[in-house]
């Protein structure tokens, strides 16, 4: 065999596998995303892109004193159609909310009310509520609210409300005055509402039975 022949073999014995690496690598790059790197091209068109712009802020957030532990918090829904979700922020002291987000996992986008729980009775909370989307953009926080919660029983009043003798809690709500000072003890609190029990509850009446 001439030593021409045998340069030919190795020569296509090399081709061949320089054309397996090339497509290997190939396949590699485009699965890492990187092609533009090595070719300064535009990424693949079956890319994800990604926002670097952040949603709305929710608005109209308005708390309401629960019991001794609690505050529920109810808000308007960003109107960005980006949101994936919310987050609550709390802090004791004027724009002083946590970095880190009360609720364990990020509420879901239809979410519009949140219970914060394990407060300290009679200490004022201050809250915020901040809209995320997919690519964990975060908008700026919502206006903020203050609540305190009372150590003293509280009843609710509103016009959706139903009287009854158990009415009075913030989900079975009075429709009358008259009917939640009946169910109160001396010293308890009745907060009334405009509307309903999402409603800000702006009068506080304190009762008084001796």
């Amino acid at each position: 065999m001439s030593q021409l022949s045998v340069r030919k073999r190795i020569s296509s014995a090399m081709r061949d596998r320089l054309v397996k690496l090339t497509t290997i690598l190939t396949a590699t790059i485009l699965s890492l995303g990187i092609l533009p790197l090595f070719t300064g091209g535009i990424t693949p068109a079956s890319a994800t892109p990604t926002t670097t712009n952040p949603p709305q802020a929710p608005v109209q957030l308005t708390p309401v004193v629960d019991n001794s532990t609690s505050v529920t918090l109810n808000w308007s829904s960003s109107a960005s159609s980006t949101v994936s979700g919310y987050n609550v922020y709390e802090g004791t002291s004027t724009n002083q909310e946590s970095a880190a987000a009360v609720n364990p996992t990020t509420l879901s986008p239809t979410t519009t009310s949140y219970t914060v729980t394990g407060l300290t009775p009679n200490t004022s909370y201050y809250f915020t509520i901040k809209a995320v989307d997919s690519s964990l953009n975060t908008s700026a926080p919502s206006n903020e609210v203050t609540a305190t919660p009372n150590a003293t029983p509280i009843l609710y009043v509103a016009q959706s409300g139903t009287d009854s003798s158990t009415c009075g809690t913030h989900s079975n709500t009075c429709k009358t005055i008259g009917q939640a000072v009946s169910n109160a003890s001396s010293g308890d609190t009745i907060n009334v509402g405009s509307s309903s029990a999402t409603s800000p509850f702006q009068e506080a009446v304190t009762v008084n039975k001796d």
